[in-house]
C-alpha cells in the first residue's frame, strides 16, 4: 500500500521563487524572438521594393520620366511606416556593377540634400518620395539625366542602380532601438531595339 505524504509548504514557495526567476527569460526570449522576426519581415519588404524600383529603372531606360516612375513605385511599395522613415533615395550608375554607390552621392541621415554627382548619380531626400511626386522633377534629375543613359541595343546598355536608406523602429525595445535599413538593386538597362 502506497502512503501519500502531503506537500509541504515550503515546497509550494520554493516553486513560486523558480517561477519568478524564469518568467522574465522566457518573456524576453519570446519578446526578442517577436522584435527580430518583425525587423527581418521589413527588411524583406524593403528589399523587395528596392528591386521593384530597380527593375522599374531598367525597363525606363532613357525614358525622360524615368526617375520619378523609379520613385512612384518605392512610394506605392513601401509600407506607410517604412515611406514615413525614408531617408534617402540614390539612382546611380554603378562603376562596377556591383551595388558600390559612388562617391559623393552618398549624404549624411537626415540630410535634406539633394545634389547628385554629373552623369553618376540622382539623389533624393525621403521628403521628395513621402510628399507628391511632381510630373517633372525639375534639376534633380539633371545630374544623371535619364536622357543620358544608355539603352541602345549596339552598345552594351549601361547598368543602373536603385539605393534606398530607411530604419525600422523597435516594437518592443527588447534588444535594440532602431535599425537603419538600406537596400542596393541593380539592373542592366533594357535595350531599346526599336531605337
Amino acid at each position: 500500500m502506497t502512503t501519500r505524504h502531503p506537500r509541504r509548504r515550503d515546497d509550494r514557495g520554493a516553486t513560486m521563487i523558480e517561477f519568478a526567476l524564469v518568467v522574465p527569460l522566457l518573456l524576453l526570449l519570446a519578446f526578442g524572438t517577436a522584435e527580430m522576426g518583425l525587423a527581418w519581415v521589413t527588411n524583406n519588404r524593403v528589399e523587395g521594393s528596392v528591386s521593384t524600383a530597380a527593375r522599374t529603372a531598367a525597363s525606363s531606360g532613357s525614358v525622360v520620366e524615368a526617375d520619378r516612375s523609379v520613385l512612384q513605385s518605392l512610394k506605392a511599395s513601401l509600407s506607410s511606416e517604412q515611406l514615413g522613415r525614408l531617408d534617402r533615395v540614390i539612382i546611380f550608375k554603378p562603376a562596377d556593377n556591383d551595388g558600390t554607390v559612388p562617391a559623393g552621392c552618398l549624404k549624411p541621415v537626415g540630410s535634406g540634400d539633394q545634389v547628385g554627382v554629373s552623369g553618376q548619380c540622382n539623389t533624393y531626400a525621403g521628403a521628395t518620395v513621402q510628399a507628391a511626386i511632381p510630373a517633372d522633377l525639375g534639376s534633380l534629375d539633371d545630374y544623371w539625366a535619364p536622357a543620358t543613359r544608355n539603352d541602345q541595343l549596339s552598345d552594351p546598355p549601361d547598368y543602373i542602380g536603385v539605393w534606398v536608406r530607411t530604419s525600422y523602429a523597435s516594437k518592443t525595445g527588447t534588444f535594440f532601438d532602431d535599425m537603419t535599413i538600406t537596400k542596393v538593386s541593380v539592373y542592366r538597362i533594357q535595350p531599346d531595339i526599336d531605337g
